[in-house]
């Protein structure tokens, strides 16, 4: 850790006291994000998905995005609270593989399988040309490679830490079929099909996989632990349950999809975030009964400026902080919003500049001082919470060197800018 560094665990510390804890700190921090950086990936096409690493407690810092046939890792801390390239990977053909556009990523814990003595982080991709590869971070490289489906790979799904489920990893493609691989062995462990699923995601628990489907329907189905040390986990076709949502006895307006779902979050405490093509968002909680599963109905929102336009070809995928207490989520217009997981309370919403567009994706880091959110052609916008103490200092930086006055906006159409054209993780001065 260096000097930067800690000065800014220090100052956030005194910062966080002086506010009353934690959670004030972070609400605190949405209500004054400012667009601040600008990153331009030179691959110059849609980036497609964007994910912070809430999968390894000790690789929180990173990011990853996918976009044209390139998959980009960011340092989101480097020197305190600039943000750096990492790893740059481009999927062009090999011996091995077709190469091409990737549309999928995802983290995976590698705490339990790395050979690696300081440890390591491993990014999970895919797109078009119907493979998986698994990227070490240290190695910044391609180490593992998973064949199997005929279709383009849609969407990506890992377990969270875990000691027992690590290297488990779910995938779904273009035609419907689910696998579960075991990521480390490059082995497929088992295969079932789902015709109209159209996004998926694992529980926090590792033991269920939940998948959405084209006409707004939610389904589940069973990971089923080995009964021996030298069995493996399956995904059981007979395990499959359509869930419905229970109102709650606050619940105004419609408790199930109407729309196709095109993104499933699994947040802490047994919760499901679903959203649908048209905005609708629904969080419920979910309790086993008899073998069979039920969702209790949390909060219901509806995300301005979407639309069923373009279908799933537009999805706008959303995140959430890793305990699960906020979620952020973009519009078809560039709009960024973060709300409430539990109330459906909006508690920020950002604006870009100069580019518009659906958001692709967006994440929240864990104390909800930046909010990134790709859109456009290759665009990145990250927004960032600075103490006042920093933006006076700024200031008066700026006035004492006569700097050319640069373009301020936020959601309230002031703050900071800094814009940047890159290479393929190319930036600014916060991109190294």
């Amino acid at each position: 850790m260096n000097l930067n560094a800690e000065l800014l665990i220090q100052n956030r510390q005194e910062e966080v006291k002086k506010l009353g804890g934690e959670a004030a700190y972070r609400l605190h921090a949405l209500k004054n994000l400012k667009l601040k950086t600008v990153i331009k990936e030179s691959h110059s096409s849609p980036i497609h998905a964007l994910t912070f690493n809430h999968t390894s407690p000790s690789y929180y810092n990173l990011l990853a995005t996918v976009g044209g046939d390139n998959a980009t890792v960011y340092n989101d801390e480097h020197m305190g609270d600039y943000l750096s390239v990492v790893v740059h990977f481009q999927n062009v053909k090999t011996n091995y593989a077709n190469g091409g556009q990737l549309s999928s990523v995802c983290w995976l814990d590698a705490s339990t399988w790395t050979n690696h003595p300081h440890g390591d982080a491993y990014l999970a991709v895919s797109g078009a040309d119907t493979n998986i590869s698994l990227i070490s971070i240290v190695e910044a490289r391609v180490t593992h490679l998973l064949k199997g489906h005929k279709n383009a790979v849609v969407d990506l799904s890992a377990v969270p830490f875990s000691s027992t489920t690590s290297s488990l990893l779910v995938s779904l493609s273009k035609d419907g079929e689910i696998r579960l691989w075991d990521g480390p062995k490059e082995s497929c462990l088992s295969c079932i099909q789902h015709n109209d699923a159209s996004c998926i995601a694992v529980s926090q628990s590792g033991d269920a996989v939940y998948v959405g489907t084209t006409r707004g329907r939610l389904f589940s189905y069973a990971i089923i632990a080995p009964s021996s040390s030298v069995g493996t986990h399956t995904l059981s076709q007979d395990s499959k349950q359509e869930l419905k949502s229970t109102p709650s006895s606050n619940s105004i307006g419609a408790v199930h999809h109407t729309e196709a779902i095109d993104c499933i979050r699994c947040l802490p405490g047994g919760r499901i975030a679903t959203k649908s093509t048209d905005g609708r968002m629904f969080t419920s909680t979910s309790s086993i009964e008899e073998k069979n599963t039920t969702l209790s109905l949390v909060s219901t929102w509806k995300v301005p400026g979407c639309s069923t336009y373009g279908g799933l070809n537009n999805r706008c995928l959303f995140s959430s902080t890793p305990d699960g207490a906020y979620i952020c989520v973009g519009n078809g217009q560039g709009d960024c919003y973060v709300y409430s997981a539990d109330s459906g309370e909006r508690c920020a919403h950002v604006l870009p500049i100069k580019v518009t567009g659906p958001v692709k994706a967006c994440g929240l880091s864990s104390d909800c001082r930046h909010l990134v959110a790709v859109l456009g052609n290759g665009f990145m916008f990250r927004y960032e919470y600075l103490p006042a103490a920093v933006v006076d200092d700024d200031e008066e930086g700026e006035e004492e060197e006569g700097e050319e006055e640069n373009t301020n906006v936020n959601s309230h159409g002031d703050g900071d800018q800094e814009m940047a054209d890159g290479g393929a993780g190319g930036g600014d001065d916060d991109a190294a």
